[in-house]
This record gives structure tokens, sequence and C-alpha cells, in this order.
């Protein structure tokens, strides 16, 4: 299921890492431009440390990245010692699907519209679900949705 996360909570975790000396990382393999242009960092506002992203950034082929504060980043080769290398690091059919994805969804409106059709989806899957007795919930964040039952709690 998906349960969309309080912002409270994030910034509570943001704060903790910071006090501890911690990193505070967000795995936005399935958050990154699904939920917002900037993934769930910019729809909650929180900035980690580090990011890493799935093969959203190839417009849905196989490849993967992740990014962080410069500090952390200078730890790579060839600025630091940290080896990093991958089969498709770079693939060019991968990198062109994720840049022609990426100009799509940076038109105005796309993710407006996008929660406008994912809520309108929960929405009528929650009612149909509660019309015949079930303890069905859903939640929405930009165009991630999903659905989960939960007997002791029906509404969040």
């Amino acid at each position: 299921g998906f349960i969309k996360p309080d912002k409270e909570f994030l910034e509570g975790l943001r704060k903790m890492t910071e006090e501890n000396g911690a990193l505070l990382v967000f795995d936005e393999v399935m958050t990154g431009f699904r939920v917002s242009y900037g993934g769930a960092q910019e729809y909650f506002g929180i900035t980690p440390d580090v990011t890493t992203m799935g093969k959203v950034i190839g417009g849905g082929l196989p490849v993967g990245a992740y990014g962080g504060r410069k500090d952390i980043m200078q730890m790579v080769a060839p600025a630091g010692p940290m080896y990093q290398a991958g089969t498709l690091s770079g693939n060019p059919l991968a990198m062109t699907a994720g840049i022609e994805t990426m100009k799509k969804l940076s038109q105005p409106g796309v993710y407006a519209e996008l929660e406008r059709k994912s809520q309108k989806l929960v929405d009528g899957i929650v009612e149909a679900g509660k019309k015949h007795g079930h303890a069905i919930q859903g939640g929405v964040a930009g165009g991630m949705f999903g659905w989960y039952f939960n007997e002791a709690c029906q509404e969040l």
C-alpha cells in the first residue's frame, strides 16, 4: 500500500539527523518525478543529504543515480577516493528518454492534473470499497497513490 508521510515526521527526521551528525537519505526510486518535479523532497519541503533515484530518470529504462551535498559528492572519484561505476551509467538511450520525460513533466499544470486524477481514482475505489463494507483507505501524493485496509482506523 501507500501511506503518505506527515511532513512533521520528515521534519523530525531532518532535525534528528542534524543533531546526531547522521545523514538523511531520501530513496526517491519510487517518488522521484512522481510526486513532484523535485520528488518527495520538493513536495514535502525537506532537503536530504543524499538522494537516490531509479529508472524514472531514464524515462523508465534501466539506470540509477545518486546525488547529495557537495562535501559528500566530493568523496566520489575523480575528486575523492570512492570509485563508482556501472554497466548502464550514462547510457545514451536512457539519458535521452529521461531528458524527454523531464521536458514533459516540466510543463505548467502537469502535477496538479496528475494529482487531481490520482485523487479521483483513489476516492472512487475507496467509495466502492466502503459501499461493500471494507475498511479501505487510500492516499495520494502527486502521481503516487495506493490503498490499504485498516479496521482500527477508518480515517487518517
